[in-house]
C-alpha cells in the first residue's frame, strides 16, 4: 500500500491507495497480466449519467459525485496509476523477470505487467467516465497524451520499457497538478463538500476491506483445523 496525499497543498485529504486502485473511477479497461480475474471484474464502472437532482453531479458506479469530489477521485486515481508505473520501472531496474513480475501481480505483492494496449484503452475510459473534459480540460489533454505517447512508439506490440513507464508516470503526475489547479478554482464550500464525500466513500471502502479480511482470516483458520 502507498500512502498518497491527494495534491500537495492545503492538506486536502490523505488516502491510502494500492498500486492497482479499485475505486469508483478506475482503469476499467486495464488488464494487469497475472491479476486475479475477480479483481478485473471489480473495476468495470458503468458509463456516467447526469444526476437528475443536481445537473452538475456525475453518476458513476452507483455513486453521485459532485464536481469537486470527482476531481479528488481522479487525483487519487492518477496517484495510484503513477505509483504502478514507478513500481514497474523499479522492478525493471532490478532486472526482475517478466514471469516473477506477473507472479507478484497475482499475489498482490507487485504491480504485475501492464499491457501497453490496455493502458492506452484505460485512459480513454478514465477520461470519458469521469467527464473530465468538463472539470479540467488541462488534465484531459495531459492524460490523452499518454495514448499518443505509447502509440508513437516503434514497438507498439512490445512490452513497455522502463523509460516508458517513467514517462507515463510523469504524465499522471502532471495531470494531478492540473487537477489541483482546477480544484483550487472552486469555492471553499464546493471544496469542502467534495472532501466530505470522498472521506465518506473511503470510510465505506475501508469497512468493506476489513470485513473481507476478517472473512479471509476465518476461512484460513477453518482450513488449518481440517
Amino acid at each position: 500500500m502507498i500512502l498518497k496525499t491527494v495534491f500537495s497543498c492545503a492538506s486536502i485529504i490523505q488516502i491510502t491507495t494500492p498500486l492497482a486502485a479499485n475505486a469508483g473511477i478506475d482503469v476499467s479497461a486495464l488488464r494487469v497480466e497475472g491479476t486475479a480475474k475477480a479483481q478485473i471484474q471489480i473495476i468495470q464502472p458503468a458509463a456516467p449519467t447526469t444526476n437528475n437532482n443536481n445537473p452538475k453531479n456525475i453518476e458513476l458506479a452507483g455513486i453521485s459525485y459532485t464536481p469537486a469530489a470527482m476531481i479528488l477521485q481522479m487525483a487519487e486515481q492518477t496517484a495510484s496509476m503513477e505509483g504502478m508505473m514507478r513500481a514497474s520501472a523499479i522492478e525493471m531496474d532490478k532486472n526482475v523477470s517478466k514471469k516473477d513480475r506477473i507472479d507478484a501481480g497475482s499475489n498482490g505483492t507487485g504491480p504485475g505487467v501492464v499491457a501497453r494496449t490496455d493502458l492506452v484503452k484505460s485512459v480513454g475510459v478514465m477520461v470519458r467516465n469521469s467527464q473530465l473534459a468538463s472539470l479540467s480540460p488541462a488534465a484531459t489533454m495531459t492524460l490523452n497524451g499518454i495514448p499518443r505517447f505509447l502509440l508513437d512508439s516503434k514497438e507498439t506490440k512490445s512490452d513497455m520499457t522502463q523509460d516508458e513507464y517513467l514517462a507515463v508516470a510523469g504524465k499522471y503526475d502532471a495531470a494531478r497538478e492540473d487537477l489541483r489547479r482546477a480544484f483550487e478554482r472552486m469555492s471553499p464550500d464546493e471544496q469542502q463538500e467534495g472532501k466530505v464525500m470522498i472521506r465518506s466513500i473511503r470510510a465505506k471502502d475501508e469497512e468493506q476491506y476489513q470485513q473481507q479480511m476478517r472473512l479471509m482470516e476465518a476461512q484460513q483458520a477453518l482450513s488449518r483445523k481440517k
